[in-house]
């Protein structure tokens, strides 16, 4: 596994808002983020046969031209984390926890929010809003609360809902859940349902627009199941072992799908 390169990331274009001017373009707006350089070029050829009523410069609306900015794009990561009572807990939090703050490290370089959200008896929760600070995150990880069944599909469903919106308010992020499970669940949506054949048919079905998956197969002992893997399968999803990987490994891992990506 590679080593990504410190803060590299795409550079994306807007139209209005932060980031450095580059550039000029027609305005689509009578109001926006006028370029006033641009626009006063614009108009500059006209203004012997404009009437000007003692302005100095005539612009009318075909004159009007907005900035286009550059900034470098960020990621936002949300660890969907199984933190029922499934066999190697112990193990899977703390690698899961000191990638995160891991990876919070060097957030500020990059541009990155991490957030996490834990699964376990019948729900998901959101123990960590996405957040560059190490501090805040520290704090919120310190205590985990885990045991109990494994609520695996309302958790890809939960979690798909919040990246949905939360990639809707911040344009221009690419967005990652990172769900770091065996696979196997026995809490399905649907009463009477298998829970682990509806799992399979939510990850052939979810649509989250402007989110990708990578899998983390925390599978551990014997025998081993393939259920992880075919739900990276069906997500399109990169896929890892966390059997195979300490804290740094996992956490240079997912920055190797983000800076390809990003």
């Amino acid at each position: 596994m590679g080593h990504s390169r410190k803060g590299r990331r795409k550079i994306i274009e807007y139209g209005h808002g932060s980031g450095r001017y580059i550039r000029s373009r027609m305005a689509a707006k009578a109001r926006g983020d006028v370029a006033f350089d641009a626009t006063i070029r614009a108009a500059a050829p006209f203004q012997r046969t404009r009437c000007k009523n003692g302005l100095a410069v005539a612009i009318e609306r075909q004159d009007l031209r907005e900035k286009v900015r550059e900034r470098r794009c960020g990621c936002t990561i949300l660890f969907l984390v199984d933190a029922s009572g499934s066999l190697g807990i112990k193990k899977r939090m703390v690698t899961v926890k000191g990638t995160i703050l891991s990876m919070l490290k060097d957030s500020y370089i990059r541009r990155d929010h991490i957030g996490m959200m834990a699964f376990r008896r019948d729900s998901a929760e959101l123990m960590l809003p996405p957040t560059k600070s190490v501090e805040y995150a520290y704090r919120r990880l310190e205590e985990l609360p885990t045991g109990g069944k494994t609520p695996l599909a309302h958790a890809m469903v939960e979690a798909g809902r919040f990246m949905t919106s939360y990639s809707r308010a911040h344009p221009g992020q690419r967005c990652f859940i990172v769900l770091v499970t065996d696979g196997r669940a026995n809490v399905p949506l649907v009463a009477g349902s298998n829970a682990n054949e509806e799992v399979q048919g939510i990850a052939e079905s979810i649509t989250v627009p402007g989110v990708a998956w990578v899998v983390v197969d925390a599978g551990t002992g014997r025998p081993r199941f393939d259920n992880a893997i075919r739900l990276a399968e069906k997500l399109n999803a990169d896929y890892f072992t966390l059997r195979d990987l300490n804290q740094d490994s996992l956490a240079n891992g997912i920055r190797s799908v983000m800076d390809r990506d990003c």
